[in-house]
């Protein structure tokens, strides 16, 4: 419109930046929020979400929208949370700025995708689709939950098992074999004297681990030592394929559900990075919004990070290239 117009903006700032900037403090309560929240999960927010949704879609005011679904919840800790967000819009603010206050509850994916709605005038329909957004994550995590209970079962079987027969059985038949004065081969050598510092000196391990424990989390900055593990990760071979899939599937996810709901190319990319787990795909990520920027296309900045596959980097220029 702007160019249209003949006018060329010199400087541009984002609005919402302005807000954080001039957020009032943190109240005593909302800093209670953020220790009491753990305990909200992503099937609560979505059934909230819904419940927003279905009321708005029948005419309801927000603020009594978010009186009314607060008191529909028998969750305590959102109880408080929802009462508290309906009191700011009823003072007149967004509703994405009282999300803000609870950044423990509200990621900044939810953030941006309820600004949107706000902005555009649709905010019923993004929450039905934040619920949607929302079911799915929970239900690939409560999958790949179902998928990994079994071998790890059989892991801590296993270990208490290992543990049982070192710290019991082998010390028995150690005095059997010392009956036999002759020399044992060499496993088993290695295995008795396992077994007997096991079960004299058990404590030695428990208190490398305990202080390493401690060590870990005095530490400031982990980032170092994470960044490694999520090199390590993309190392090994089974598990490297499942670590790609997953940091691709979220980042697709998230970035199409912010484009589909009106957020700006360049806002989506930041939030989406944000949402990365891994830190190497993270890392790798971060110029992308800088070479958008810039004039170049997604899909190209994709294909110069090595851990992009070639079909989905062709996907996206097909998105590019039909408007879509």
């Amino acid at each position: 419109i702007l160019s249209a117009r003949g006018v060329f903006p010199l400087t541009i700032s984002v609005e919402t930046d302005r807000r954080l900037e001039n957020a009032e403090p943190e109240s005593s309560e909302t800093k209670r929020m953020y220790r009491g929240s753990n305990g909200i999960t992503a099937s609560q927010l979505s059934v909230t979400f819904r419940q927003l949704s279905d009321l708005l879609d029948a005419g309801l005011p927000l603020a009594a929208a978010l009186k009314m679904a607060s008191q529909q919840t028998s969750y305590k800790e959102l109880k408080a949370v929802m009462e508290q967000i309906a009191a700011g819009v009823r003072e007149g603010k967004t509703l994405s700025q009282m999300m803000r206050k609870y950044p423990m509850i509200f990621t900044s994916f939810h953030n941006q995708l309820i600004y949107a709605g706000e902005t555009g005038g649709m905010l019923g329909k993004v929450l039905s689709r934040l619920a949607d957004v929302t079911e799915k994550d929970e239900d690939v995590k409560s999958r790949i939950k179902t998928a990994l209970a079994y071998p790890a079962f059989i892991v801590l079987v296993g270990i208490l098992t290992v543990a049982f027969l070192m710290g019991a059985i082998i010390p028995r038949l150690a005095s059997m074999f010392s009956e036999f004065q002759q020399m044992l081969p060499l496993p088993t050598r290695i295995m008795l004297n396992l077994s007997y510092f096991f079960s004299k000196y058990w404590w030695i391990p428990a208190a490398l681990a305990f202080i390493f424990y401690i060590v870990w989390e005095k530490q400031e900055d982990k980032s170092r030592w994470v960044s490694r593990k999520d090199r390590l990760l993309l190392k090994i071979p089974v598990i490297s394929s499942w670590v790609k899939k997953q940091e691709i599937s979220n980042f697709a996810r998230t970035l199409g559900s912010l484009l589909e709901n009106g957020v700006p190319i360049l806002q989506a990319l930041n939030v989406t990075v944000e949402t990365v787990g891994n830190r190497v795909y993270k890392k790798s990520l971060e110029p992308v919004e800088g070479r958008v920027r810039d004039g170049l296309s997604l899909s190209r900045c994709l294909r110069e990070v090595s851990l992009f596959p070639a079909y989905v980097c062709d996907l996206i220029a097909v998105g590019e290239e039909g408007g879509k």
